[in-house]
């Protein structure tokens, strides 16, 4: 059992440590990119109408390290990459996680806008950017575990909240958008410029009302 000082190894046996605390994979950019900052460059997906975003995501899991599981996931992935080394486990990590994770994020985007996912406009303008980000994780949380363990072949993969003792009980995985900005220069200062112009109308209008509050006070003092 892990932690418990136990060693058998026989003549030429040797012993290959996997982890068995929460892991993650995040995405940052590009110049950030290295095992201590994050793991990957934020993910490019076209929204509805074609516009591009940037998405900077962070998952968190742990190994299913079920006996028999544990084995197969050795066997099968793990020694294919030198999962057992961190350069390895980064490695694995690029190709068996990347792939299904941008896949989940350019389907679940593309219902939306540009204008909804980073400043809450459209159809529906009562929802703000934050409340449908918030549906677009849960969208993608659902089905990732099970996205991700199809890709590489097996339940190797949980949640958080996996118990070694229940390795037929697997949670879902802990997704979240961080960050989500359009990449397209042009659009950014648009938003800032038409934010800008709804601020100015704001105020404008707060003049405004302070204005007429003044002269109604003067009004009522004069006819006292």
């Amino acid at each position: 059992e892990p932690g418990s000082g136990a060693r058998f190894l026989g003549p030429g046996d040797r012993l290959v440590k996997l982890p068995i605390d929460q892991r993650s994979y995040t995405t940052c950019k590009s110049e950030d990119v290295d095992g201590d900052r994050c793991d990957g460059p934020a993910i490019v997906a076209a929204t509805k109408g074609g516009a591009e975003m940037r998405f900077r995501i962070g998952v968190s899991f742990k190994l299913n390290t079920g006996h028999d599981i544990i084995r197969r996931f050795y066997e099968q992935i793990c020694r294919k990459f030198g999962c057992d080394t961190n350069s390895g486990w980064d490695k694995m990590l690029q190709v068996q996680f990347r792939g299904p994770i941008e896949q989940a994020i350019q389907q679940s985007v593309r219902n939306y806008t540009v204008e909804q996912l980073f400043a809450g406009e459209g159809d529906d303008s009562e929802v703000d950017a934050t409340a449908i980000l918030e549906r677009v994780q849960a969208d993608i949380a659902a089905a990732l575990k099970e996205n991700i363990n199809h890709f590489v072949g097996g339940d190797y993969f949980c949640g958080p909240g996996f118990d070694r003792a229940k390795p037929d009980v697997c949670p879902e995985f802990q997704f979240q958008i961080t960050d989500a900005v359009p990449t397209d220069d042009g659009i950014r200062a648009a938003f800032a410029e038409n934010l800008a112009s709804a601020q100015d109308v704001i105020t404008a209008q707060n003049r405004a009302n302070a204005e007429v509050a003044e002269a109604e006070g003067k009004r009522r003092a004069q006819e006292a």
